[in-house]
């Protein structure tokens, strides 16, 4: 949880993710922006729910994110 998904003309060529989706990612873990992930999550799985909820990508092995990742990591701890 933390990225929320916005719709684009094409898929980003700046990611590690194979095959990508047309979507941007923005990377929002403030606590809105993690509701609203959670919020769009079931419809982007298929699902009607989601049980469990992790917050993930917040570590220096995520390159999408370089060496942000501590200051994301901020947002979520003190959101």
């Amino acid at each position: 949880m933390g990225g929320l998904l916005k719709p684009a003309k094409s898929a980003p060529g700046n990611n590690s993710w194979k095959e990508a989706s047309p979507f941007d990612c923005e990377d929002d873990y403030s606590a809105s922006g993690v509701r609203r992930s959670i919020e769009d999550s079931p419809q982007g799985l298929g699902i009607s729910s989601i049980d469990i909820v992790f917050i993930h990508d917040l570590s220096p092995e995520n390159g999408d994110m370089g060496d942000n990742w501590k200051d994301y990591f901020k947002v979520a701890v003190n959101s």
